[in-house]
């Protein structure tokens, strides 16, 4: 047990002075300290012995190694004049944050389970595929350990498509939040990933006739159920979230009748199928089809496109009809119905219409017109099932 000491005061030219001996102060060397009265030196010796009451005199003689230890530890902590106690305290906090916290893979699930429940089910697969992307990086690791540099290369890794780098950030922003307001996480963290930019001009992806006809024919040998979901996009320009709201009754003889709760934004459109779809829905009758967004990507990867598919979602045996890994284009379905009808030459107040715009003309000539041929669009009004005529008067509408 350490001897007591001694904290004695005296009157020097700089001051009163008080001895802290080096046994007991935090640096491990004699310290002193100067006051300009006499009563404030005997209160900090006093304060001192009380301190060393307190604490130093109940311990016990350091071991050779603990000793060696602390005085390394004591060089370390120099640069920043930084005490002993002050780094365990640091540390020990440290450590209790990092405890505090859950391994990635848990706090997913536990995220997923609440907001199956609050959202609707493409929102729910956005999230999802975030959660797949996280805990195949860091499974059982702590969120308050991950970086921001980590989840850059999760999230936007080099060479990521500007539209999916931002829809990765978007459902992945939506966890970290929530992870950081139940006190696993720094919402800074997530605050700091960047995203490339997307050019205004040119962004625009379409199917060339022979991809959109590889993909129906995918559709028909494999997923018959998911044909006229796909015929009403690419020969209808019909929205992807639209798709599936429709019913067998939004189909008559007039045509395609999207009510206020079908259409995006709320306001009626009616829809005269060109000779293309209907030769489509002759075949194939809509249905509602089950389990949509899972039935279109896998016809998409079995049509030779790069897309995710549920494991063990496509039978065994089942072959691509091509290999090749091409990127599936946003929007692509609609973005190319528009492209070519254009080109077919359907007038933009028609397609304004069908296609449920607000902004005007302007918009469609700078998205869509010219950006196709008169024989592409005709190869693409082509695309009839088989065994089916193709349409002696090919159009758009």
């Amino acid at each position: 047990m350490p001897r007591k000491p001694s904290f004695n005061y005296k009157k020097t030219s700089k001051g009163w002075l008080v001895n802290t001996p080096a046994s007991v102060s935090a640096s491990g060397k004699r310290e002193r300290a100067y006051f300009n009265t006499r009563d404030k030196a005997k209160a900090h010796a006093s304060n001192l012995l009380s301190q060393f009451m307190e604490h130093g005199s109940n311990a016990e003689a350091l071991p050779p190694s603990l000793a060696s230890d602390a005085v390394k530890a004591a060089d370390l902590l120099k640069p920043w004049d930084a005490t002993l106690t002050e780094a365990a305290k640091f540390y020990a906090e440290e450590m209790q944050r990092r405890h505090a916290s859950r391994p990635t893979d848990q706090a997913c699930r536990e995220w997923l389970a609440i907001r199956e429940q609050e959202v609707r089910p493409k929102t729910l697969e956005g999230y999802r595929s975030a959660a797949r992307k996280l805990t195949a990086a860091f499974g059982a690791k702590h969120l308050s350990e991950i970086t921001k540099d980590q989840l850059q290369k999760v999230i936007a890794p080099p060479g990521t498509r500007p539209p999916t780098a931002a829809a990765n950030l978007r459902n992945a922003r939506v966890f970290w939040l929530w992870a950081a307001d139940e006190g696993l996480c720094e919402a800074e963290v997530i605050k700091k990933v960047k995203t490339p930019k997307q050019k205004k001009e040119g962004t625009i992806g379409i199917l060339k006739p022979a991809e959109a006809s590889r993909l129906l024919e995918a559709a028909e040998k494999f997923f018959p159920q998911a044909v006229p979901l796909f015929a009403v996009q690419l020969f209808a320009g019909i929205r992807a979230e639209e798709v599936t709201k429709l019913k067998a009754a939004n189909f008559t003889e007039a045509g395609i009748e999207l009510g206020e709760e079908v259409t995006k934004k709320g306001r009626r459109r009616h829809i005269n199928p060109s000779p293309t779809l209907a030769a489509w829905l002759k075949k194939h009758p809509f249905k509602p089809c089950p389990n949509w967004q899972r039935v279109s990507r896998a016809v998409k990867h079995l049509a030779g496109f790069e897309t995710w598919v549920a494991p063990g979602f496509i039978p065994k045996g089942i072959k691509p009809l091509s290999k090749a890994s091409i990127p599936w284009p946003q929007n692509a379905l609609r973005h190319s119905h528009a492209t070519y009808a254009i080109a077919a030459g359907m007038e933009l107040q028609t397609l304004l219409f069908e296609f449920g715009h607000t902004e005007g003309e302007s918009t469609l000539r700078e998205h869509y017109a010219g950006r196709a041929s008169k024989k592409d669009a005709l190869s693409y009004f082509s695309i009839v099932p088989k065994g089916t005529k193709k349409p002696q008067t090919i159009s758009a509408a």
